[in-house]
């Protein structure tokens, strides 16, 4: 199952700067066999203001992480 997500930042004195620097979109799934889990994520961030975040521009990130949980 596909799971899709949103975030929307707000940082308080963050570098000097309060507001709503970016917001983050992705997709994660999560598979698990026994005592192993794997689960992947992509996600979307797009800078809303201007500062130190503009400055990145849009980016995009993939992870995958694996777990194997003990008995």
């Amino acid at each position: 199952t596909i799971t899709p997500a949103a975030l929307l930042y707000y940082h308080v004195h963050y570098y000097g700067g309060t507001g709503f620097p970016s917001v983050e979109f992705n997709l994660a799934d999560t598979v698990t066999y026994r005592q192993i889990s794997s689960s992947a994520r992509v996600s979307y961030f797009r800078a809303l203001q201007d500062g130190d975040f503009k400055e990145m521009g849009d980016q995009v990130v993939y992870s995958f992480n694996v777990a194997w949980g003990l008995p």
